[in-house]
């Protein structure tokens, strides 16, 4: 499983927001440990950026626009997620 930082980041405020910090806990423990985190740097946050207004859509972030063009980069086809934008973009949604 790969996820970018920016996704981490938003997981971990998700978490603690809703779940509080022992949950947190468990899953910087039990969930980071398996996965591959890959991190954005300043030319794919650029890029981000410039997707984000050029697809001019309400709902989908920023972090959406750097999650497809990591999974571009790296040739990942598949998803886990509940997020519509994903199918949208070509991608195989589990």
């Amino acid at each position: 499983m790969v996820l970018t930082n920016y996704v981490l980041m938003e997981s971990f405020a998700l978490v603690q927001r809703r779940l509080g910090f022992k949950a947190l806990k468990a899953l910087m423990e039990n969930i980071l440990p398996i996965v591959h985190i890959e991190w954005v740097d300043r030319e794919i946050h650029n890029t981000g950026i410039q997707a984000l207004f050029h697809a001019s859509r309400r709902k989908q972030n920023l972090v959406d626009c750097i999650s497809f063009i990591t999974m571009r980069n790296l040739n990942i086809n598949h998803v886990f997620t509940f997020d519509r934008h994903f199918r949208r973009e070509g991608f195989s949604v589990l």
